[in-house]
């Protein structure tokens, strides 16, 4: 989009739209008593005069209008559609099927090669030309939730509207907002999921829509730092560190964006299963974070807890506020789900500034001995791993024989274990032994000293 603005943008696709029919195009002119913005005039001397109206700014109401000749009113960010007559009220996105209508064109007559939204995509990726683009079209209050909706994609990676059969209602109120940064070119629909009596809309964003959103995201946390500083002063260092490794780790996604699962059931939590339960193979995939490895397993274990999750959640929503973190509705196999998300360069800050202080608290601790003791012994008799197996992953979580040993000792008495001989055990339920492994996680977490 230039700088003439929605308006200017509109008028040039309408005059070109009647160019493409053969018509003769002013612009400007008095007719039907006022000034219309374009007035096209076929090979027949027929007119056909256009107003353009943004978001009803127009009185269409039939006792104001009198016109002797064809007069469409092309609305945008108002769907419409009426009809006095002579004069016909109607979205952007129907002008050229009116048109065509109007003036009789054969059905082989070729189509308008570029539509409206061609002329509306943002040329200057910058907030300021955003909200240049949208500032006839929404109030102060809209105009600004454009940019958290933009944001919200941005963060979540996508955004879900469903729209409900018949009559394609939609169940999200943003989609409005959805749709102008849609014709911005700053949001595409990427997918569509049908269902038996609604269908699901899956919006993300563009390169240009990320970058914009990048750049928005920068200017917000500039804004809101005071906010961002509360929260840090306000949680121990490694609870904030705890809270961002959780989203970055635990992610539902490979690198971008940054969310994590929630979990409703109760207290609302994050959802974070660790690693042990999985697959050991699964642990060795922390092994490229900056952390030093015995504390990335520490932190994938100790997130397990219910006491801890509930946490890192109450901990991660504060962080709304800031409009840098939201939650985002996801489909998940068919279902409804929850995803807590991250702007990235917001993770990335915390992150860096939080590590220090967290690997200083718990490296060499009693704590992290005890955690991970627990996390390799689950590891090992989960998976039914042989000798030379088990010595790695003790050795990948730095504990010893000894330290694993005790903790299938303290978990006999849960039923999901047993021991066969002197230092061999085995797992009976592995099932239980989640359950009790958890516990223990969840017990110990109790020890972190951290609000």
């Amino acid at each position: 989009m230039t700088e003439q603005g929605l308006r200017g943008e509109l008028t040039a696709y309408l005059s070109d739209l009647l160019r493409h029919y053969g018509m003769d195009v002013k612009s400007g002119v008095e007719a039907c008593q006022r000034n219309v913005d374009l007035q096209g005039t076929d090979k027949s001397g027929n007119t056909f005069n256009f107003i353009i109206d943004i978001a009803g700014e127009f009185d269409d109401s039939a006792d104001t209008i009198q016109c002797n000749s064809k007069l469409f009113i092309v609305r945008y960010g108002i769907n419409t559609a009426k009809f006095y007559g002579s004069v016909t009220s109607v979205d952007v996105r129907s002008a050229e099927t009116l048109l065509r209508r109007s003036i009789g064109a054969a059905p082989e007559t070729p189509i308008f090669e570029k539509t409206y939204a061609d002329y509306l995509k943002l040329q200057n990726i910058e907030p300021g030309a955003l909200r240049s683009a949208i500032s006839g079209l929404f109030n102060a209050v809209d105009a600004k939730l454009v940019e958290s909706t933009l944001l919200k994609i941005y963060a979540s990676g996508r955004i879900v509207v469903d729209r409900i059969e018949p009559g394609k209602k939609t169940t999200y109120i943003r989609e409005r907002f959805i749709n102008v940064l849609e014709d911005l070119g700053l949001v595409f629909l990427s997918e569509i999921m049908p269902g038996n009596n609604h269908t699901l809309y899956i919006y993300s964003c563009t390169q240009p829509g990320i970058e914009l959103s990048q750049k928005l995201a920068q200017e917000t946390f500039l804004q809101k730092q005071s906010t961002v500083g509360l929260w840090l002063d306000r949680h121990d260092p490694a609870t904030s560190f705890l809270s961002i490794w959780a989203a970055m780790k635990g992610s539902v996604y490979q690198n971008y964006p940054v969310c994590i699962p929630v979990l409703r059931e109760g207290t609302p939590r994050i959802a974070h299963t660790p690693c042990p339960l999985v697959n050991s193979k699964k642990c060795y995939e922390l092994i490229n974070s900056q952390l030093p490895v015995e504390l990335s397993l520490f932190a994938d274990s100790i997130l397990g807890g219910k006491t801890m999750s509930e946490k890192i959640y109450g901990t991660l929503y504060e962080l709304t506020a800031s409009y840098l973190v939201m939650l985002s509705r996801v489909q998940i196999s068919g279902s409804d789900a929850e995803n807590m998300c991250i702007v990235p360069e917001l993770a990335k800050s915390i992150y860096d500034a939080t590590m220090p202080d967290f690997i200083s608290k718990f490296s060499n601790s009693k704590l992290l001995k005890s955690v991970n003791s627990y996390s390799a012994a689950v590891s090992v008799i989960g998976a039914d791993l042989n000798s030379n197996e088990s010595i790695k992953v003790m050795q990948l979580y730095n504990v010893s024989h000894e330290d694993v040993v005790k903790a299938y000792e303290d978990l006999l008495n849960s039923g999901s274990i047993e021991k066969e001989s002197d230092n061999v055990y085995r797992a009976v339920n592995t099932d239980l032994l989640a359950k009790a492994y958890l516990e223990k996680i969840d017990a110990l977490s109790a020890e972190l000293e951290i609000i």
